[in-house]
């Protein structure tokens, strides 16, 4: 088995953007996002927050993402809401506009609008159906 050297990514980089990111530098700066994203996404879903924070372009923002996650940044931090969303919905009693404020969103209907575009279904329908299911019923007495 291969020693990684200092300064080596741990995740191979694709080879159309291994000309273009340092594999040492952004991947301190990949650590330093991962952690700003676990501790503002529910705030901030745009990447000039993280920009900012990081003192990077959002061109160079984009493509590290790319390059270590192999999906644009806009689209992982819609998913993170949504599965936080789903899970609140799922798990909890709070209203769909309280969720809403948790997420950041500034109204229901936005947040409604968001989540219907990710599931199929408005957060209402979500919940009923889930909670309809046997399958819920059977995690919630377990």
């Amino acid at each position: 088995m291969m020693e990684r050297s200092k300064g080596q990514s741990a995740m191979p980089v694709p080879a159309e953007l291994s000309r273009r990111i340092d594999p040492g530098t952004d991947r301190e700066i990949l650590d330093q996002l991962l952690v700003l994203i676990r501790d503002n996404f529910k705030r901030h879903r745009e990447p000039y927050f993280y920009m900012k924070q990081l003192q990077i372009s959002e061109r160079h923002l984009n493509r590290i993402w790319k390059a270590f996650r192999q999906e644009r940044f806009v689209d992982m931090i819609d998913k993170l809401v949504f599965e936080e969303a789903s899970n609140l919905l799922i798990r909890t009693d709070m209203k769909v506009l309280e969720i809403a404020a948790d997420l950041g969103y500034n109204s229901s209907a936005a947040f409604a609008n968001t989540f219907r575009k990710m599931s199929g279904l408005g957060p209402k329908a979500f919940r009923k159906l889930i909670r309809t299911d046997d399958a819920f019923k059977k995690l919630t007495l377990t």
